[in-house]
């Protein structure tokens, strides 16, 4: 089949604009349904489009941006049976012509006091309102005041007293005129008066709490009171209000022994500043230490020490200290305030111990007493038991019996056998009630060491030393050849 032929693209004859209108002609193509004018800009991203009728021949595109390049083109359409639409690549620029700018406003009066500033400016002719901005010196943002025309000053409120502002005034402009260059000022607000600093009168403490006094000072909403400890970098406040009349203050729960800074400032109002801090230091007076229990009297047994002391006056309770460096042991014992006596039991027999008594303080008022002074005992050794008599001892080729005599308070006996080529033997637990044994099993013509010892509770008594007595086992017969 064939082809749709491509129309002729429109030949614009005529395009002109103003500020913010384009009109453009065009010469009519033969064959064309109808056109379509488009007007756009790649700056504001701006594109019309209008469908025109055959018998049309010309556009024009309205509201457009002053000052601004755009680009203009005419398409014309085919029936799309015979004929396509033409290209739209040729294309005409224009630029909008740009609006006339309003004259920038003459700043004719700039006054401020602590809080607040007045600006007055000259009219400017055609100006539909003005536009007021400050900002800070401290700030690069800036707040912006909408004055309608006919006025032509302005005062700003609630500013911050001793600060530099930039003031500026811009006249606003319409379809037809735009907005002024900005008319810029600087101006300081007024400082306010600054509070006489309150003179410290008094500063007294005790182990808790510090008593601070001043001078009045004249004009003063209240006052702030602060405290900091030495040993801290944070500050705690407390606020006296000046209408009490009241110009001293208790700081409470505080540290014992500790030195702190105290602190007052003068309040002021909206029309008056804070006065400077006069500052003193003082420290809390530290608790008082409780006198060391004396020690009376200190005894010992095997197994157990007993201490006595004097009471302390004001001691809340007492703690009875028994260590030994040999033995790693430590016992500590809580007692109350109407004791003055303890006993250590279940130490280790024939050992030094360091003995020494706390006296407990309350904390508020007093500390617990120092616990450098002890006394020194050692605990009893145990009594050994008597070392037991072997009374028979006789043996054949292979056993050895051994008898001895009881021994008084022993709880049992070990018996023992070593040859003569062993540096070890057997060791055997015989009861108490027992006092004798029979080894079995030995080696025919073997010299044997025979030991017996009592053993005692391990509590009370000590094992005995060992009872020792040799002897042979008899030979074997050696049979005739």
């Amino acid at each position: 089949t064939d082809s749709l032929v491509t129309l002729a693209q429109p030949t614009i004859t005529t395009i002109t604009s103003d500020a913010r209108d384009v009109s453009v002609a065009w010469e009519p193509v033969a064959g064309a349904q109808g056109y379509v004018a488009i007007c756009s800009s790649s700056t504001t991203n701006e594109d019309f489009r209008f469908d025109l009728s055959s018998g049309e021949t010309s556009c024009r595109f309205v509201n457009l941006t002053p000052g601004t390049s755009y680009k203009v083109k005419v398409v014309a359409k085919g029936d799309g049976i015979d004929t396509s639409d033409s290209k739209d690549t040729a294309y005409k620029t224009i630029k909008t012509k740009s609006l006339p700018t309003l004259t920038t406003p003459t700043i004719t009066s700039l006054t401020s006091d602590k809080r607040t500033i007045n600006v007055a400016w000259k009219t400017v002719p055609n100006a539909t309102g003005y536009s007021v901005s400050i900002r800070s010196s401290n700030s690069t943002e800036s707040d912006c005041i909408y004055v309608p025309v006919g006025n032509t000053s302005y005062t700003i409120s609630n500013l911050t007293p001793g600060t530099s502002y930039t003031i500026g005034v811009v006249a606003l402009g319409d379809e037809n005129n735009a907005n002024s260059k900005e008319s810029t000022k600087k101006i300081s607000t007024k400082s306010l008066a600054t509070l006489a600093t309150p003179t410290i009168t008094s500063l007294t403490s005790d182990q808790r709490t510090i008593d601070v006094a001043w001078k009045t000072v004249p004009n003063a909403t209240g006052y702030h009171v602060s405290y900091r400890p030495s040993n801290s970098t944070e500050t705690a406040w407390i606020y006296v209000s000046a209408s009490s009349g009241v110009t001293s203050h208790t700081i409470y729960n505080l540290t014992p022994g500790t030195s702190y800074t105290v602190a007052v400032v003068a309040e002021g109002d909206r029309e008056t500043a804070d006065s400077k801090e006069s500052t003193k230091k003082i420290s809390t007076k530290s608790l008082v230490a409780l006198a060391q229990p004396t020690i009376t009297s200190v005894t010992s047994d095997e197994r157990a020490i007993s201490v006595e002391w004097e009471r302390v006056a004001d001691a809340q309770g007492y703690v009875a200290i028994c260590s030994s460096s040999t033995t790693n042991e430590d016992f500590r014992f809580d007692l109350a305030s109407d004791e003055t006596s303890y006993r250590f039991v279940n130490l280790t027999p024939n050992t030094s111990y360091k003995v020494k008594v706390v006296a407990k303080g309350n904390g508020i008022d007093s500390v617990d007493s120092k616990d450098a002074a002890s006394k020194t005992v050692k605990t009893k050794q145990l009594a050994t038991l008597a070392t037991p008599t072997i009374t028979q001892i006789s043996s054949d080729k292979r056993s050895i019996e051994v008898a001895w005599k009881s021994v008084p308070n022993a709880t049992g006996y070990y018996v023992s056998y070593r040859s003569s080529n062993l540096a070890e033997g057997d060791m055997i637990n015989v009861s108490a009630d027992e006092t004798s044994y029979s080894f079995s099993n030995l080696t025919p013509g073997t010299s044997y060491t025979i030991s017996v010892y009592a053993f005692g509770d391990w509590y009370n008594t000590a094992s005995s030393k060992e009872s020792t007595k040799k002897i042979s086992t008899k030979s074997l017969v050696t049979l005739a050849q």
